[in-house]
């Protein structure tokens, strides 16, 4: 996990690339990457492991799914509105792919 890699606010994040694989602890993982608009391909993470409840014999898959998924705090939210500000986030060019592996991305 890269602690410090830097996640630009504004005004384009450039391409973030997440891949899970649902597994048991010598298959499953989870990898996310970064590439700033102009900038560098970061790996944020790349961790193998168990992506499924140990109690789970028999995964079948995802039922719900909210990769896109903002978390904050009412105090940042307070925070912005008391400056006349907005916290937005814009999804575009969202590609979901099955079958692909991070070295194929």
């Amino acid at each position: 996990m890269d602690l410090h890699a830097a996640t630009p606010a504004a005004p384009h994040l450039g391409k973030l690339r997440i891949y899970f694989q649902e597994g048991d602890a010598s298959t499953g993982r989870f990898y996310a990457a970064v590439t700033p608009k102009g900038g560098a391909h970061t790996v944020l993470f790349d961790v193998r492991g168990p992506t499924h409840h140990p109690d789970n014999p028999a995964p079948t898959g995802l039922k719900q799914f909210s990769l896109l998924k903002l978390y904050t705090s009412g105090e940042l939210v307070d925070w912005l509105k008391a400056r006349g500000s907005a916290c937005e986030i814009d999804w575009d060019d969202l590609e979901i792919w099955q079958g692909r592996t991070p070295e194929t991305i």
